[in-house]
């Protein structure tokens, strides 16, 4: 088990005895300040414990190993735990409550031999007098110790093999999840190099993804940003709302395990680059408005942009849209003043008021075959527009008559239909080329 979940066991029965555990008062006042702070995941661990009543079972039953399977099986039901853990966290509440040691646990006297300066072997050897209580918690006490001394250990070794693999390439296998109406299929096993201390990030669960967790807050302190895949053993498949907005960054690396990017994720924080993996299908409303983005890919899984995403990216000078988007939502582009041409793909159905309203250096735009409908606005104060390529069919009733265009444009394509129409600058008359 984690040493963080022993200590804090240790730290909760030195100071309010065993019964703490078994008091969710207690407990919870207890846990309280770890819930945030060095102890979080192992605070939340024994509170899942306490929830489900795990302790309240260990003490309580008669046939301890059936008891531990289905306190086991329980927390991995509930709260979506990997099998060791789960069995761990029962282990270790069995240990400190009953003062048995468990059959999972390492017990390894030829580990504590080599560490003993006894050049001789510790044996045990039943004694045919009576064991007395004292010499029985000695007993218990010496369990103790050897769990302890080899859970250290086991944490130096895996702390020197996470040095030397961080020093080169880290390659990160996520597990498939699947719910009853959202499935997570991670893509091929990635190589990167190495990602960002999970410390760098506060997390909860992904209510879109059963078995995923969100980001909810960088707490870090870097400009360029790489969020891991996995952190505390569950994937990364969200960015929760407002998770980076107005800090200091430049860039971050968005693993292939997130599938949305959350409401005004990045929204004032300065940020330059960023990747969307293909395994993004959402962009919520005002992910990256304000940025200092100089160009930005929307892949083809993404089917969704919602109103304001890139609004007011006053840098953002290319933009390329997925095969997949079905719609350009409200001020989707508003004001990105350095945009200068734009392609609408053939998914894109309707392009929605004020899409690209005052983007004042945009100079030409191509319309695909399968828009049907043009909002109030959506090209209006692109004072640079002087070409338009129509590639379907708008009706009149679906094709606004609030200024979707500067000038004339609009009147012009419902006489001429399909086909690329173009202006002199600042002049108001278009013409069918």
């Amino acid at each position: 088990m984690d040493k963080g979940f022993i200590d804090i066991l240790q730290k909760l029965t030195a100071e309010q005895g065993k019964e703490a555990l078994l008091n969710p008062v207690k407990c919870k006042a207890f846990l309280a300040d770890y819930t945030k702070g060095e102890y979080k995941k192992e605070s939340r661990l024994l509170l899942q414990a306490l929830e489900t009543g795990v302790q309240k079972e260990i003490i309580t039953t008669q046939e301890l190993e059936i008891c531990k399977k289905q306190q086991a099986r329980l927390l991995q039901d509930e709260y979506f735990l990997a099998a060791e853990i789960a069995s761990d966290v029962v282990d270790t509440l069995v240990l400190f409550l009953r003062g048995e040691t468990p059959k999972t646990l390492p017990q390894t006297p030829q580990i504590i031999t080599q560490l003993s300066p006894s050049p001789t072997p510790i044996v045990q050897t039943p004694s045919p007098n009576k064991v007395t209580p004292h010499q029985e918690e000695d007993h218990t006490t010496h369990n103790i110790i050897i769990f302890i001394g080899v859970t250290l250990l086991l944490i130096l070794i895996i702390k020197f093999v996470n040095y030397e693999t961080n020093t080169k390439k880290i390659t990160y296998d996520v597990n498939a999840y699947t719910s009853d109406t959202n499935t997570y299929t991670p893509s091929d096993v990635n190589t990167h190099t190495a990602y960002d201390s999970e410390s760098d990030f506060e997390v909860d669960w992904d209510t879109n993804v059963k078995g995923g967790v969100k980001i909810t807050k960088y707490v870090g302190a870097k400009w360029d940003v790489r969020i891991p895949p996995n952190i505390q053993d569950y994937p990364v498949t969200g960015i929760g709302n407002g998770a980076f907005a107005t800090w200091t960054i430049k860039s971050v690396t968005i693993p292939d395990s997130v599938t949305k990017i959350g409401w005004e994720v990045f929204a004032g924080s300065g940020l330059i680059s960023v990747n969307i993996p293909d395994s993004v299908t959402e962009i919520e409303a005002g992910a990256f408005g304000g940025t200092n983005l100089t160009s930005i890919t929307i892949p083809d899984s993404v089917t969704i942009i919602r109103n304001s995403a890139f609004q007011g990216c006053v840098n953002l000078t290319k933009v390329t849209i997925g095969n997949s988007v079905t719609s350009i939502d409200d001020y989707t582009f508003i004001s990105c003043t350095s945009l200068t041409s734009i392609t609408i793909p053939d998914s894109v159905k309707s392009i929605n008021r004020f899409a690209f309203h005052a983007c004042t250096s945009l100079t030409n735009v191509t319309i695909g075959n399968n828009v049907i409908s043009i909002g109030d606005m959506a090209f209006r104060y692109c004072t640079s527009l002087t070409s338009v390529t129509f590639q379907g069919k708008i009706s009149s009733k679906n094709f606004s008559d609030n200024f979707p265009f500067p000038g004339d444009l609009r009147d012009k394509y419902l006489a001429g239909g399909i086909g690329t129409y173009k202006r002199f600058f600042t002049n108001t008359t278009w013409l069918k080329q």
